[in-house]
């Protein structure tokens, strides 16, 4: 149903946004990225305290992964657990790593990131100079104007509100990474930012596949 837990991690993977084979929970579609993930995040929304998942996924290919969920579960669930101890995995008291090391590997990662649409629009639309010390950063613009956004471009595509989020998610990311400055006037660019929101969008659920760093 899920795929193989064997099959290799990967260190990135490409999201499919308008796939409805898979669950909706945790950001960047992150269910997709390996079958082990898809368990987890399937598991994860029928978990979920009065979950409408049976509402919600209806129509849905993944519906069938929540019923597996669901029927494992009732039988199991009249069943004494079979571990009792309270080890922990992982404990946090045990990782050394510094701040600084985290993000060196996060940056890493991130230097391997395949440079693609949304950069090239981010790159058009706003500036790597900053005209003046007081222009705003393109990421913090995309932040103030997040729920505006996504409502507006959700409501113009009929577009579910978590594709639309992720992929501005995205841009933010990216925008961060380009260390980008708006350009020009704030209420020009907040315009112009819903319009590369909703092409890109558009043409995520049309077929194009981002790639994200695991």
């Amino acid at each position: 149903m899920f795929g193989p837990a064997s099959r290799p991690y990967p260190h990135r993977y490409r999201a499919r946004p308008g796939s409805r084979r898979y669950v909706h929970h945790l950001g960047e579609w992150y269910a997709q990225a390996h079958p082990t993930e898809d368990f987890a995040e399937t598991f994860a929304v029928w978990l979920k305290p009065h979950s409408d998942w049976r509402r919600s996924y209806a129509d849905w290919p993944a519906f069938e992964k929540l019923q597996l969920v669901e029927e494992l579960m009732r039988g199991v669930r009249d069943e004494r657990p079979r571990v009792h101890n309270r080890q922990r995995v992982e404990p946090i008291d045990a990782n050394t790593r510094t701040l600084a090391q985290h993000y060196r590997r996060k940056l890493a990662r991130h230097q391997h990131y395949r440079r693609g649409l949304a950069d090239d629009m981010l790159q058009r639309l706003f500036s790597e100079e900053r005209a003046h010390r007081n222009t705003m950063r393109a990421s913090t613009l995309l932040r103030a104007q997040k729920s505006a956004l996504v409502s507006a471009v959700a409501r113009e595509l009929a577009t579910p509100l978590y594709s639309v989020h992720q992929v501005l998610r995205l841009l933010i990311e990216r925008s961060e990474a380009l260390a980008l400055h708006v350009r020009g006037n704030r209420r020009e660019a907040v315009r112009d930012a819903r319009t590369m929101l909703a092409r890109i969008t558009r043409l995520y659920a049309a077929g194009e596949t981002p790639h994200l760093p695991l």
